[in-house]
């Protein structure tokens, strides 16, 4: 009897160690899988800018997102009162509690981490009215500078995540990738 209790006293030891190992290791899965989920996607290791701006002029108007996790979201301040131009566009992320400035648009041009990554000559163009927001999608966006001569105005330019170097650039050619997800015509 006693050798009957001491090999189910092993077996139900064994099942119980493997219960706490399954519960241990599935706790740790959906730990680990809330922290990605939870996380935004990586960014290169700059020394990031605090964005500080008045609500009351500032609107939300997207969130980026590439493979489903979040990029920032874009804010923009408009210059008229029908929220078609606007003179300032952040690509903004909380960390911390703060809004940190990942890209920025406006009158000087266009801000990868605070550094020029597209600029433009205003003289070109009669001076400068403003941004014209023509496209959204998940990870880009395709803006247009307005001279203020309405018949003045830039070629479409793109500003987009590139998951490569976790970062935005802009380019005044339409990248391929957004070719493929909208019909663009020049």
């Amino acid at each position: 009897m006693k050798a009957i209790y001491q090999k189910n006293l092993k077996f139900f030891s064994t099942i119980i160690l493997i219960l706490i190992i399954l519960i241990a290791v599935l706790f740790l899965v959906l730990k680990l899988n809330n922290r990605t989920q939870n996380n935004s996607i990586a960014l290169p290791n700059v020394t990031p800018k605090v964005l500080t701006f008045n609500r009351d002029e500032v609107f939300n108007v997207w969130e980026l997102k590439h493979k489903g996790s979040s990029i920032g979201q874009i804010n923009v301040k408009y210059s008229n009162k029908d929220h078609i131009i606007f003179s300032e566009l952040y690509v903004t992320r909380n960390i911390d509690g703060k809004d940190i400035i990942l890209y920025k648009i406006n009158e000087g041009g266009f801000f990868r981490f605070g550094d020029r990554d597209l600029g433009f000559d205003s003289k070109k163009y009669g001076g400068f009215l403003g941004y014209r927001l023509l496209l959204i999608g998940n990870d880009f966006l395709v803006v247009q500078y307005l001279g203020i001569d309405s018949s003045k105005f830039s070629d479409p330019i793109s500003v987009y995540w590139n998951p490569d170097k976790n970062q935005f650039q802009a380019t005044t050619e339409v990248p391929k990738y957004v070719l493929d997800k909208v019909e663009y015509k020049k």
